[in-house]
């Protein structure tokens, strides 16, 4: 969570006022200090970070999970994207807004949507990413619709093996040609 980009969720609140935004502690125990950041942020908007963010203990696996699966959105973290994260949204469904950055490791989450074929939730711009986010808050219809067809679409992302079959080709290639 980078803090230029702190500005994000504030305004996201001012267009969704029930706006929520989970944060699960871990074991770096940096949320603090990102909520401590926030708050100025939400109080330059004159809104109290406290009535949005929400920060949780860690969770067990299924109690993580059974969060996504009651969650609206996941918002990928812009310039460093959720590759477990997203991963685990998509298995359950869950519609995930995201902003690819100019490196590899923030374009984990692009190429999973890429991959799945959603790309929907993929935004353009920092504007884009507010836009698409609140969106998918109250347009229930339309976020419905994207979670089916990331459901239907589970095998594209989660039983191809092409990859594999690459990754095998590659290393024999690279072994045989070293001997």
């Amino acid at each position: 969570y980078l803090p230029q980009h702190d500005f994000i969720y504030p305004e996201i609140a001012l267009r969704q006022k029930s706006a929520k935004f989970i944060f699960i502690e871990r074991k770096l125990s940096f949320e603090g200090k990102l909520l401590e950041r926030l708050a100025g942020e939400f109080e330059k908007y004159g809104l109290n970070a406290d009535d949005y963010c929400i920060l949780l203990p860690a969770q067990s696996l299924k109690d993580y999970l059974m969060l996504m699966m009651l969650v609206d959105v996941n918002l990928d973290t812009i310039g460093f994207s959720g590759g477990h994260t997203t991963f685990d949204a998509v298995a359950c469904g869950l519609p995930t807004v995201t902003y690819p950055g100019e490196f590899m490791r923030g374009r984990q989450s692009y190429g999973i949507l890429k991959v799945l074929g959603v790309e929907d939730t993929i935004a353009t711009s920092l504007e884009h990413y507010i836009e698409i986010a609140v969106r998918l808050g109250y347009d229930v219809q339309w976020r419905e619709g994207i979670k089916r067809r990331m459901l239907e679409r589970h095998d594209f992302l989660f039983e191809d093996t092409e990859c594999v079959k690459a990754l095998d080709q590659f290393l024999t290639q690279a072994i045989l040609e070293k001997m």
